[in-house]
């Protein structure tokens, strides 16, 4: 039903249901593709959020990922190695990504509230962080609300940040 004082308009172009909703089923199924990639690896449901969001933003831009728990390189030509539950020196960081050719890692840090609001607990992020800056690794700490929210935005600074030094 249209009134009498509404304003057509004339750009609008429908969408037919069927093609958009096989979108989202592919959109989905990719998503499902990915997180069986990192079933056990993560310790929450933000890490394996983060986790399918940074895999899907390297593939989008024509690169290739291996996923290794134990940060060997399965493939060899792969260009970057996201490492879920990264080890070193006295600390794990949530992810390590890194860059296969020049070896620069961006480690990242998925800040739940629960484990990231008290001084001390802030402190030992601190410290953390300086360590790694120490080893020529960068840290991006992102709340859980802001991987909850965007996480493909959180995913396109990671990689913006792991292809400075190279490319």
């Amino acid at each position: 039903m249209r009134y009498a004082d509404e304003q057509v308009d004339e750009t609008f172009a429908p969408v037919k249901i069927g093609s958009a909703c096989l979108e989202v089923c592919k959109v989905a199924e990719v998503y499902r593709q990915w997180a069986r990639h990192f079933d056990g690896l993560c310790e929450s449901p933000i890490e394996e959020q983060f986790a399918v969001a940074m895999a899907q933003v390297i593939v989008e831009h024509r690169f290739t990922v291996s996923v290794s728990p134990n940060g060997e390189i399965e493939e060899a030509e792969t260009d970057f190695l996201l490492i879920p539950q990264f080890k070193w020196g006295f600390y794990r960081s949530d992810f390590a990504l890194v860059d296969v050719r020049t070896g620069l890692t961006v480690l990242v840090e998925c800040d739940g509230q629960e484990f990231h609001s008290s001084e001390d607990q802030k402190q030992h992020d601190i410290r953390k962080d300086e360590a790694a800056a120490a080893l020529a690794m960068t840290t991006l700490r992102f709340t859980g609300s802001k991987i909850h929210n965007e996480a493909r935005f959180c995913a396109q600074r990671v990689l913006f940040n792991a292809m400075k030094g190279a490319r």
